[in-house]
């Protein structure tokens, strides 16, 4: 099969045999190729580029536009002691208190911004006995990859907990999560008090263009 064409793919009338002519030069199945054919797979590939990219734009604005004007919060808390790790790891939060908007994704423990705007993020973290607990809020951007926004840390001298806060503006899909830094422990609870809870996080949209709480 070869995928000689002289007409622009956009212009074309495509038979169902050219189609499936198409689609196997697409897969590399030509055993002739030729210049024409280059340019022609080319074309295909750009325009399923393009599909692609307002796909996700089409998934993005409706998003958006879904949270419009819509109160964005979550609370989660953990009884798990974790640690300690070899590298900076989301610390899980095994308990939803609160997750108006659907933000909170329990798969990657973190919050996923569902609109662009402006949050605020408060967690808390505990050590105990000759423990200590160094842990961060972190960001994960898919285009810049992960930057540190708030540090909280605890000595190793009996029932420690520390906590902190940040104001940051998130684009849609931002994910923001807690994690815990290498050869530290974050305590969930203590035997002598199984119901207090020392770890924490919780978070809230403030603003976005269309909404101001």
């Amino acid at each position: 099969v070869t995928c000689n064409s002289h007409l622009s793919i956009r212009n074309m009338k495509v038979s169902p045999f050219v189609f499936v002519a198409l689609m196997l030069c697409f897969n590399g199945a030509s055993l002739k190729p030729t210049s024409e054919d280059d340019l022609l797979l080319a074309e295909v590939r750009s325009m399923m580029r393009e599909t692609d990219t307002l796909q996700q734009y089409s998934d993005s604005l409706e998003k958006s536009i879904k949270h419009e004007g819509q109160p964005v919060f979550f609370s989660v808390t953990s009884y798990l002691n974790f640690g300690p790790v070899t590298v900076d790891t989301v610390i899980p939060f095994e308990n939803t208190e609160a997750n108006v908007g659907g933000a909170w994704n329990s798969v990657l423990n973190g919050f996923q911004a569902p609109v662009n705007g402006s949050y605020i993020f408060i967690a808390s973290v505990a050590s105990s006995n000759n423990n200590r607990c160094t842990a961060t809020i972190t960001l994960t951007d898919l285009e810049t990859g992960s930057k540190r926004l708030a540090t909280m840390r605890t000595s190793n001298d009996g029932i420690m907990g520390d906590s902190n806060s940040v104001i940051i503006d998130l684009k849609i899909s931002d994910l923001v999560s807690v994690q815990l830094n290498p050869d530290t422990n974050n305590l969930g609870e203590t035997q002598s008090s199984p119901d207090e809870i020392f770890s924490t996080f919780t978070g809230m949209l403030l603003s976005n263009p269309g909404t101001y709480l």
